[in-house]
C-alpha cells in the first residue's frame, strides 16, 4: 500500500464501511503486517489493492452495471501456485472469491464485491502441442486463441464475441457459428488443469477425476474450483463461406417461422442465427463449411422470403472471426476490451439479458408473442434485440448427460438482450421480465448458463436439468464449505 493518511484512504476509496466490516482482512490501522500483506508475499503475481492505479484499471468487468462492486483486492496470478494461495487464504478467512477471464459475467459474478478477485489476464498462453491439442491459459481471450490456431489451419467453436475468456464460455457450454459443425467448445475439451477449493492442484480428464471432467464440461464457471489451463482438440479449417441476410421489419414473423424450421434441421455445416432487432429490422447470419454455391442452395427457403438483401462470400477462418466480431476494420490488438490489454479498444457496456430455449417451432400465435416483444422494446423508446440460434447437428449427437450440458435435445437458444443508459435500468428489466413470461410459455423451460440472468426463475433447474443432482453431488465433494460462493453457484444440495 503506498504511504498516505490511513482514514484518507478509506475515505477517498469509499472503504470506510469495508474496514469495518472486515477489520480481518484489511491492513491494520497501525500499519502493521496483515492478511493482504501475507497473500502478497506468498504469491509471485501482483496484488493490486483500492486506490492503486493498477487497482483502477483492472477492477471493471465488462457489463458497466455492476460496474459498482468493490473487490478487497485484486491477485493477478501468474502460476498455479498463486491460485492455491488465493483460494487458502479466502477460506481461511471466510472472504468470497472469484476468478476472471474475460470479465463477461453477465450478472457481474466475476467481480466479487467486498471480495478477492482473481483475475487470470496474465495466464493467457496458447500453444499448439506436438499431438495436434492446444494449451489455452486460463485467462486467453478468444480473438487470441484464434490468432494462434488460424495459422496452423485449425479452429475452435467459440462465440462471436472475441474479448470473451475461454473460461467462462468453455465451462458453460460454448456455443458458437461452428458448432453444429464441430459441437460445443467443451465437447472439444480433452484435459484442464484445475485448482480446488482446498489448494489442490490437479489434470483432469476422461481417465483422471472423470467425475470433476464430466462437471467442467458445462457445469458453469467458478462452481467446483479455478481452472488455470485448458487443453482442446481443434479442428481442421481454414477456409468457410458466409452470408448475410436483412429484411424490413413486416416480414419478420415469417423469417423467424423459416429460420426455425431450416436451420436447425439442415446440413451440420451451416451454423446460423437471426436476430430481431428494435432497429427496425430482422437478420439472419451464418457461415458454412463448404462450397459458396451449396450454401446458396441450403438457404434457398430464406433468399425466398421477399424484401431481402443479401451478401456473401468465403474467408479464412480468422477473417470470419474478426467479421462476427466486428473487427474487420481494427487489428487483432485492438479487438481486445479496453484495459484488458494493452492497445485493446472494445467498449464495455452497460446491459441486461435473458434466455429460453425452444424445443419446437412455436404455433402462429407464439411467433406472433416472439415479435411482439422487440415491438413492445421499440415503442419504449429503448434498444433491444432477440437472438436465435439454431442448434441441432453435432450438438445434438452427445447425450445430454454425457457432459453437464444438458440442453441438446433443444431446438434453438433464445436470448434477450438490452443495453441501456444509467438510471434506465428498471425499464430494461421489466421488458425482460416480460420476455421471461413468454419463453416460459412457448419454450421448454429451460435457459442457457451462459447467459446467466439473475432473475431467472428456478434457475438452477433451468441451467442444468437432470444433470443438477449429480452436479451438486461434485460440488459437496469438492467445496463442501462453499468457498466458492456467489448467488447462483450450484447449490450444495439439489432443490428436492
Amino acid at each position: 500500500m503506498d504511504h498516505m493518511d490511513r482514514r484518507s484512504f478509506l475515505m477517498r476509496g469509499g472503504l470506510g464501511a469495508l474496514a469495518l466490516s472486515l477489520p480481518g482482512v484489511l491492513e491494520t490501522v497501525s500499519g502493521a503486517p496483515g492478511p493482504l500483506t501475507a497473500l502478497a508475499r506468498a504469491t509471485d503475481g501482483p496484488l493490486l489493492r483500492p486506490g492503486s492505479a493498477g487497482y483502477r484499471v483492472a477492477q471493471p468487468g465488462f457489463n458497466l452495471a455492476y460496474a459498482g462492486r468493490r473487490p478487497l483486492a485484486i491477485l493477478q496470478p501468474v502460476n498455479a501456485g498463486d491460485v492455491a494461495e488465493a483460494l487458502r487464504w479466502a477460506a481461511e478467512r471466510n472472504v468470497r472469491i472469484a476468478a476472471r477471464s474475460g470479465g463477461h459475467s453477465y450478472a457481474g459474478y466475476s467481480s466479487p464485491d467486498r471480495g478477492l478477485l482473481v483475475d487470470l489476464r496474465r495466464m493467457r498462453g496458447v500453444r499448439v502441442l506436438g499431438n495436434g491439442h492446444v494449451r489455452v491459459g486460463a485467462g486467453a481471450q478468444l480473438i487470441d486463441v484464434h490468432r494462434v490456431l488460424s495459422a496452423r489451419g485449425l479452429t475452435l467453436p467459440t462465440g462471436t464475441c472475441p474479448s470473451v475468456g475461454v473460461s467462462g464460455l468453455t465451462l458453460g457450454g460454448g456455443y458458437g457459428l461452428s458448432s453444429r459443425m464441430f459441437g460445443l467448445l467443451c465437447d472439444r475439451l480433452v484435459a484442464a488443469e484445475i485448482v480446488t477449493p482446498d489448494g489442490r492442484r490437479r489434470r483432469v480428464d476422461a481417465r483422471h477425476d472423470p467425475d470433476l471432467f464430466w462437471a467442467l464440461r458445462g457445469g458453469g464457471g467458478g462452481n467446483f474450483g479455478i481452472v488455470t489451463a485448458f487443453e482442446f482438440a481443434p479442428a481442421h479449417a481454414r477456409r468457410a463461406a458466409w452470408f448475410l441476410m436483412r429484411w424490413p421489419w413486416e416480414q419478420a414473423e415469417e423469417v423467424l417461422d423459416v429460420f426455425l424450421r431450416l436451420a436447425p434441421t439442415t446440413d451440420r455445416r451451416l451454423t446460423a442465427l437471426c436476430t430481431l432487432s428494435t432497429a427496425g429490422s430482422v437478420t439472419v447470419l451464418g457461415q458454412y463449411y463448404g462450397t459458396e454455391a451449396r450454401m446458396r442452395s441450403i438457404i434457398g427457403p430464406l433468399r425466398r422470403i421477399s424484401g431481402a438483401s443479401f451478401s456473401s462470400g468465403t474467408s479464412s477462418t480468422m477473417e470470419l472471426v474478426q467479421r462476427w466480431a466486428g473487427c474487420l476494420d481494427r487489428t487483432v490488438t485492438e479487438c481486445h476490451t479496453a484495459g484488458t490489454r494493452t492497445g485493446g479498444q472494445l467498449p464495455r457496456e452497460r446491459f441486461a439479458a435473458a434466455s429460453g430455449y425452444l424445443r419446437r417451432v412455436p404455433n402462429g400465435a407464439g411467433i406472433r408473442r416472439l415479435t411482439a416483444l422487440i415491438e413492445r422494446r421499440r415503442a419504449q423508446g429503448q434498444g433491444g434485440a432477440l437472438i436465435v440460434d439454431a442448434y441441432g447437428g453435432a450438438i445434438a449427437d452427445v447425450a445430454p448427460t454425457a457432459t453437464a450440458f444438458v440442453h441438446r435435445r433443444e431446438l434453438a437458444s433464445v436470448q434477450a438482450y438490452t443495453s441501456f443508459a444509467a438510471g434506465r435500468e428498471a425499464l430494461a428489466r421489466r421488458w425482460l421480465a416480460d420476455v421471461r413470461g413468454v419463453l416460459a410459455d412457448v419454450g421448454s423451460g429451460f435457459a442457457y448458463q451462459n447467459y446467466i440472468d439473475p432473475r431467472q426463475p428456478n434457475w438452477a433447474h433451468a441451467y442444468y436439468g437432470a444433470n443438477l443432482g449429480r452436479l451438486a453431488d461434485l460440488r459437496r465433494i469438492h467445496d463442501p464449505d462453499g468457498v466458492l460462493r456467489f448467488a447462483q453457484a450450484i447449490p450444495l444440495r439439489a432443490p428436492v
